[in-house]
């Protein structure tokens, strides 16, 4: 039996046997909500319609059109179930580590550093979370499409035709409309240009770089495209918020956290805080300086040792590839993210795999080979017990909470995971730890003031509402949720004010005219509520209860003593 048949099934049997569980896991309700359950386009699943708004749409402040394609491809009949999400992932990551395999394996004619490079490609636990993470189909599907474009490049590099180059440029290209990670790519092919093509000395520095300028339009176009969008959206912070100082520090302490996690991959979380931002923990100058350090040793070391030119291509293309990502343009509230290490991990087993291989010599191979597979067979285990982790919001939250400090974001969806099982008790301290991290979390406070109404702590709920409104102006929703307070503990006129107030926000909630209308007429303010019932009437003509309340109160105003 061919030997790349028998280590490609082993490379999808080791694959499955950690992430095959993730076929019954469910959404999260973090970014899984904005990319498919509550996203009106996505859910109508794939039409010319969701194609054209996918080719212009800058939602989540990122431009991945051939992401929201994919997602919508998943709609089967309508229905979004989890399980068709997870499976596609599932498949690209399956994919993703047979050709990079084969990349490896086309490049340097070694099958077994090859294999273990895929192997540990495949199983390391800091890959879980982009595959275990539906809304991180942009990792696997931009890396599908990018190793691609390695393989046509390389494939043109080696044999010549257009057709080869123009195939590298249209697959860097689709996955730079998935996500703009690959803009390093031309970078990262000059240095498989170095080793092991082995082309500098051919064509030199500048020839390669021009024969790559076709290439690097193409990122440039993307950048351009990418940066446009962020920099509307409200996720990306300032550089008044950040400081160049303080994205420097971070980043640095960042590359050391990630060489930290790939050598023993513990206390692992959706969501590690960036430490100048609410629930971080703040940077120590001795953690900075000690993070730089490493890297400037561990670069010097490499560049001692340049002679083993792999060294050089594996710990560069981990230092670059994640440049995207290290936080220069800083989106969200992380610090790092273990999915951002999905291919610059690819150059650390390079480098690693093939300094093994030299180390041990045709003496030492068999030995070598034995430790390799018990340590790839070590990282599946624990990498499968990381998937176990992504069964749903609440399995997620609970076992970041327990590895890694918690941050405002994961306390507060974490509490909306609880409300939504009807577990208000376990919610509660969660808002509670929430605005303690982030007080001007007005959407806390809320769901704080909402929780505490229904467990009967009457008293400290309205805090919590007046809270939320202190925090956000206008904020209708609060003031909805505090009128219905307010109703229970008698103070009708009160509520009423609340619920005017509201609608002076939000005129067309037909919920809360009906709801402002019921609070008039059972106050005798017959006439009053006809106009706010005829007004929900208006704004959902199929209501049959808004109907039936219009009917009453007419009713009532027509009787004699109606006011």
């Amino acid at each position: 039996m061919n030997r790349h048949f028998v280590l490609g099934l082993i490379l999808v049997a080791l694959t499955l046997a950690v992430f095959s569980q993730v076929r019954g896991f469910e959404f999260i309700n973090y970014d899984d909500t904005d990319y498919i359950t509550r996203n009106d386009m996505v859910s109508r699943g794939l039409s010319g319609e969701g194609v054209r708004w996918a080719l212009t749409a800058g939602r989540s402040a990122t431009w991945q059109p051939l992401v929201w394609i994919s997602l919508m491809a998943d709609i089967r009949n309508g229905d979004a179930d989890p399980g068709d999400f997870h499976t596609t992932n599932l498949v690209l990551h399956v994919l993703n580590a047979l050709l990079l395999y084969l990349l490896l394996f086309l490049l340097t004619g070694e099958a077994v550093p090859s294999f273990f490079v895929a192997a540990l490609f495949a199983v390391h636990p800091l890959h879980v979370e982009s595959v275990a993470w539906v809304t991180e189909r942009k990792d696997v599907l931009s890396t599908f499409w990018g190793l691609l474009s390695l393989l046509a490049w390389v494939r043109w590099v080696r044999k010549g035709g257009a057709i080869w180059y123009t195939a590298a440029a249209v697959a860097l290209a689709l996955g730079l409309m998935a996500k703009p990670m690959l803009v390093t790519w031309p970078f990262v092919m000059l240095l498989l240009d170095w080793w092991p093509l082995e082309r500098w000395g051919k064509m030199g520095a500048a020839g390669l770089v021009k024969e790559k300028l076709p290439l690097f339009a193409v990122i440039v176009a993307a950048s351009l495209i990418a940066f446009n969008v962020q920099s509307g959206d409200q996720a990306v912070a300032s550089w008044e918020t950040l400081p160049l100082g303080a994205r420097l520090s971070n980043a640095v302490v960042s590359y050391g956290a990630y060489l930290a996690k790939t050598i023993w991959p513990t206390g692992l979380s959706i969501l590690y805080p960036h430490p100048f931002m609410p629930g971080g923990i703040p940077l120590s100058a001795e953690a900075v300086r000690g993070a730089a350090l490493a890297l400037v040793a561990l670069t010097a070391l490499v560049w001692w040792q340049r002679a083993r030119r792999y060294l050089l291509v594996g710990w560069f293309g981990f230092l670059g590839t994640l440049i995207p990502v290290i936080g220069l343009v800083q989106i969200g509230v992380h610090g790092y993210a273990d999915r951002f290490t999905y291919v610059p991990l690819v150059g650390l087993f390079v480098a690693v795999v093939w300094l093994a291989r030299d180390l041990a010599g045709a003496r030492g191979a068999r030995t070598l080979v034995a430790v390799g597979v018990v340590a790839v067979l070590g990282l599946a285990v624990m990498a499968h017990a990381r998937v176990g982790d992504w069964q749903n919001s609440i399995t997620l939250y609970e076992a970041s909470l327990a590895n890694a400090p918690g941050s405002p974001r994961i306390h507060y969806n974490l509490a909306l995971a609880y409300s939504k099982a009807g577990n208000h008790r376990k919610a509660a301290p969660h808002y509670r730890q929430t605005v303690v991290q982030d007080p001007s979390h007005a959407k806390a406070w809320n769901n704080l003031g909402r929780t505490l109404n229904i467990l009967g702590l009457d008293e400290q709920s309205e805090a919590a509402f007046q809270e939320a409104l202190r925090r956000r102006i206008p904020y209708a929703l609060a003031r909805v949720n505090y009128a219905g307070l307010l109703d229970k503990t008698g103070r009708r006129d009160e509520a009423i004010e609340q619920r005017l107030l509201a609608l002076r926000d939000d005129p067309d909630n037909g919920a809360n005219h009906n709801a402002v209308g019921s609070l008039l007429a059972m106050s005798g303010r017959v006439e009053e509520a006809v106009g706010h019932f005829q007004a929900a009437v208006r704004l959902e003509p199929h209501n049959s209860q808004y109907r039936t309340n219009l009917q009453r109160a007419t009713t009532m105003l027509q009787q004699p003593g109606g006011s």
